[in-house]
């Protein structure tokens, strides 16, 4: 919260002054004890997560090209994005 508030905010266009890709995640739900994020995925469109949002990014094992990823959570905090 504080990091996201440091970057001035979340509003319904992202955080301000973050770049945008045009990649966008459209949903995050729970199943079974797990997340699943979706998106339109895409050929070199791949999903990344970090513990901070200054951290450093890893690329979702298995979301190279697809349009979903199932991750179970391992920490109190972890940030989504996707790259191309």
């Amino acid at each position: 919260d504080a990091e996201i508030a440091a970057l001035g905010g979340a509003t319904a266009e992202g955080i301000p002054g973050a770049v945008s890709s045009g990649l966008k995640i459209a949903g995050i739900s729970a199943s079974g004890g797990n997340l699943v994020i979706t998106w339109a995925g895409g050929a070199g469109i791949k999903l990344q997560s970090s513990a901070t949002l200054g951290g450093a990014w890893a690329d979702v094992a298995g979301s190279d090209g697809a349009s979903s990823a199932t991750v179970a959570p391992s920490q109190a905090a972890a940030f989504f994005r996707l790259v191309k």
